[in-house]
């Protein structure tokens, strides 16, 4: 059994109570992280004493203790008139659970619990597998129904234990366990009214387990065994109760023990390995109290008494799930809601199982609790030919890819990828371009302007005049303008610090020449226009920074600028920046600095000047024309303009064109003012809207991805015999390469070698159309 990646890549959410809900109110402090690193968001907030949730849980507790059913405690129940029926009693209890779950949801909406709830939204995706953990010291509040947290209908791969209020390191593990099943000590104890022969019959059904049983034994057994075996798993079922505080198990009719009269061995066996205790008995709370000084990584309990029956469903609810890989949260909660079966007849069932997670400890899974000894069968000695081969293979492929010959087919198979995410073509959000074209020069000289170029000083001062009232976030004016601005022009530019003008340094391997700015405008207030130009003048990267010259003095692209200034109004703090030699940071968002070898790229060194990242083309870009500007009517125009980054440029179907690399409209080729729209909107929508950046694996995972896909064609070859088998096994290994290189594509935005592997699934192709067998 594999662990499921999911569990692998978890969200760990802390929750740390300090008080109780009926006198002094609880202090709530709230840590996020991803699980095993630091905490990336926190948050602090208030939960106010609240006497009635008091009540409401233990009502509750006496209308379930008050079923007085056949469970595993032997803790005597309050009597009940015999007149009162079963029905009666489960309807009452169900009642009162009810209650309990209202009054509980309505003391987390409490004012100064919110702060909490929204952090909770803000930083928890709904597909997350989630793994809260409630830290207090309080049995009242352990007690609390937190499955029944109204967060839990939204978040449905999260899952609540209970944690040690402090973190301790755990005491490394002594002895090895390579080549060893999964080691469990079961101890079955005093057994009065209740069936533990189905446990046993449970456990014995656990694939890879060395189980060792103590029915109903002394103590100086359980002793000996913890001390000198090594166990992974120490699990009890029988009588347990807890007795104030103190947890107390029942070995057998004449002997019990609390944990702490055990604490010595115990403490040995967690040196030895011991990572999981199971205890499928009644009101294991504290149990729990005496456990958690001991560093054990997990723990379960029952956290009221419970039925036999429950116990059984439950315990076989969490082995299969557990014993086939899924996390110890994700097999908790599977067979905790499994019980919603039996609440029928016994209501609250599915509150019953709890974990207590010892935080400091490495979380046990069915993976490396397993190391299964056996040598390879001989069978896989045959193995190493075609592994040999495909490790070739993929060594050549590599090669071939590193010299550049790959890279057109990569770049079009990057590009067809690129176009199938959802959402292409939908309107962006954030720019406006207002585009000049030959019907607006005519406009200008019918209205009596004049000026130089596509659009003079006296029609690009109207159109500001008109838009800057409707609050744009960034101007900038992508058209060529060598000499200074009009006086008139210079002087309301001087009011505006959001508005850009455009220098170029000029590359000469694309044959574009340097431009000068406009030569009355600050420094400030410029940015360069250049941009990485793929064969095909094809444009999939974006410029950023660049260091500047005496032809534009500027380091910093037209695009950066309008990004800054967007990002700039959008706090009072500013955007967050991070500038390294790997990546860019804005707020959250992750942008990859463009290499010679990013994705399926292999660039010359001189075609990787300034600071580049790759550029997405998710969105149309709106537009309008100058004659629209000036001629609409003001509430129009404030829908087009307000809080965007307006960009005016030149689009008149002739000039600065490039193709269109993977957009899905008709529209095959981009005017420069459209491609600079484009890098703008890319960065908004990563920073500011869930849409991920485009980016690329370190070469290490690349070539790693290859040998993956080459071994398994190479693998499929050499065990059909049968031609057709093998050409059906390498289509479906090229359908399978396909659809996960479309799914990285589609809802990460990575760029995936999918070419590379195709090649060498198509090279066992060629060998199986022969006939010959790897």
């Amino acid at each position: 059994a594999v662990p499921k990646a999911l569990s692998a890549m978890a969200k760990l959410v802390l929750l740390r109570l300090d008080g109780d809900c009926d006198r002094t109110g609880v202090r709530v402090f709230l840590e996020i992280g991803q699980q095993g690193q630091r905490p990336t968001a926190s948050e602090s907030g208030f939960l106010p004493a609240d006497p009635d949730l008091v009540h409401a849980l233990n009502h509750w507790r006496d209308r379930y203790y008050q079923l007085g059913q056949s469970n595993r405690t032997l803790k005597p129940y309050k009597v009940v008139s015999e007149r009162t029926t079963r029905a009666a009693l489960v309807a009452d209890c169900r009642q009162a659970a009810e209650l309990l779950s209202q009054s509980f949801n309505r003391w987390l909406t409490w004012a100064a619990f919110q702060p909490i709830n929204l952090k909770l939204r803000e930083e928890l995706n709904r597909h997350d597998t989630i793994q809260v953990v409630v830290q207090t010291h309080e049995q009242q509040l352990q007690r609390l129904p937190w499955q029944q947290w109204n967060f839990f209908e939204r978040y449905l791969h999260a899952e609540v234990a209970l944690g040690t209020s402090s973190l301790e390191n755990t005491p490394p593990q002594t002895v090895p366990k390579k080549y060893q099943k999964v080691k469990i000590l079961a101890i079955l104890g005093h057994s009065e009214g209740i069936d533990t022969q189905v446990d046993h019959t449970l456990l014995n059904k656990i694939p890879g387990a060395d189980i060792c049983f103590l029915p109903q034994p002394k103590r100086t057994l359980v002793s000996e065994q913890l001390w000198h075996q090594p166990w992974d798993i120490l699990f009890f079922a029988g009588h347990s109760e807890t007795d104030q505080t103190s947890g107390r198990l029942y070995l057998n009719p004449n002997d019990s023990l609390s944990l702490e009269e055990l604490r010595h061995s115990l403490r040995k066996a967690v040196k030895n390995g011991l990572k999981l205790a199971i205890f499928n008995s009644c009101d294991g709370l504290g149990l729990v109290s005496d456990l958690k000084s001991l560093d054990l990584p997990q723990i379960i309990v029952m956290r009221e008494p419970i039925p036999d029956l429950v116990a059984h469903r439950f315990l076989k609810g969490f082995l299969q799930s557990f014993s086939q890989g899924e996390s110890m949260y994700v097999a908790a909660r599977e067979a905790r809601e499994r019980l919603e079966g039996v609440e029928d007849e016994f209501p609250c069932a599915s509150w019953l199982p709890v974990i207590y997670e010892n935080l400091a400890a490495v979380r046990p899974d069915w993976q490396t609790l397993w190391a299964n000894g056996q040598r390879l069968p001989n069978q896989l000695k045959s193995l190493v030919k075609p592994t040999l081969v495909s490790l070739g293979l993929a060594l050549v492929i590599t090669l071939l890819r590193l010299l550049g010959g790959l890279q057109p087919w990569e770049l079009q198979a990057y590009d067809h990828l690129m176009a199938q995410r959802p959402g292409v073509n939908d309107g962006a959000e954030h720019v406006l371009v207002i585009a000049i074209d030959e019907p607006d020069i005519g406009f200008q000289r019918d209205q009596g302007i004049k000026g130089e170029g596509s659009l003079s000083d006296e029609a690009l001062l109207q159109i500001l005049q008109k838009i800057t009232p409707h609050s744009p976030r960034a101007i900038g004016f992508d058209i060529i303008h060598d000499f200074p601005f009009s006086p008139e022009l210079l002087d309301y530019l001087a009011q505006q610090p959001h508005f850009f003008a455009i220098c170029r340094f000029g590359a000469p391997q694309n044959g574009l020449s340097f431009m000068f700015p406009p030569g009355n405008l600050p420094v400030t207030q410029l940015g360069f226009s250049d941009v990485p130009i793929d064969p095909g003048k094809v444009v999939r990267r974006q410029l950023l920074g660049m260091e500047e010259t005496n032809v534009c003095p500027t380091n910093k692209s037209l695009n950066f600028q309008l990004i800054w200034s967007y990002l700039e109004q959008e706090t009072d703090s500013g955007p967050f920046f991070e500038k390294t030699d790997a990546h860019i940071r804005f707020k959250e968002s992750l942008f990859q600095k463009a290499t010679d070898n990013a994705g399926g790229y292999q660039l010359k060194q001189r075609t990787l000047d300034g600071y580049q990242i790759l550029m997405d083309y998710r969105h149309t870009i709106p537009s309008v024309h100058l004659r629209d500007i000036l001629t609409v009517d003001p509430v129009r125009l404030n829908e087009w303009i307000n809080n965007r980054v307006i960009l005016i440029g030149v689009d008149n179907g002739k000039d600065d064109l490039h193709p269109v690399p993977y957009q899905r409209s008709a529209q095959r080729e981009l005017s420069g003012v459209f491609v600079q729209a484009h890098m703008v909107n890319h960065v908004l929508d990563s920073v500011l809207a869930p849409y991920p950046s485009p980016g690329w694996w370190p070469q290490p995972v690349e070539f790693l991805w290859i040998v993956v896909w080459s071994l398994a064609a190479g693998v499929t070859c050499h065990f059909l015999q049968n031609r057709f088998w093998q050409l059906g096994s390498l289509i479906f290994l090229l359908g399978l390469l396909y659809g996960v290189s479309w799914s990285m594509a589609v809802y990460y935005s990575q760029w995936v070698p999918m070419v590379p592997a195709g090649i060498a699934i198509v090279f066992f192709g060629v060998i199986a159309g022969g006939g010959r067998r790897v």
